[in-house]
């Protein structure tokens, strides 16, 4: 898996890059955990949680990460990432950053987020 954005397509990796000057305009830390993946690293993270062991990370084959449309991100605070989301007002507003680069997260059809983490083109 990769972490470039430089593996990025090119109008996501342009959509990433105006989002990383924007956290750091706002001052917000961040990892960006994951931009591509191949099919088997896809295939791998779907079989966790259902074949394998481990909670269920991904929910589809057909991740927009194959084809570069898409990152994963987690927000950083005092060195550590904070995946329970304790500070969320700057995980919305990474979110909205995203959101007003033209991205967006997965909706399921309740309207419910499905990956708070994951940013990608529509």
């Amino acid at each position: 898996m990769s972490r470039k954005i430089e593996d990025l397509s090119p109008p996501m990796a342009l959509k990433a890059k105006a989002w990383e000057l924007a956290m750091e305009s706002e001052k917000i830390n961040y990892i960006i955990t994951c931009t591509k993946r191949t099919e088997a690293e896809q295939a791998a993270l779907y079989a966790q949680g259902r074949t394998k062991p481990g909670p269920i990370v991904t929910w589809t084959m057909y991740s927009k990460h194959l084809t570069g449309d898409a990152f994963d991100f987690v927000i950083m605070f005092g060195g550590k990432p904070d995946w329970a989301m304790h500070h969320k007002d700057l995980w919305a507003k990474a979110i909205d950053i995203g959101k007003m680069l033209g991205l967006r997260q997965v909706i399921n059809h309740d309207g419910g987020i499905m990956e708070y983490s994951h940013l990608q083109i529509s």
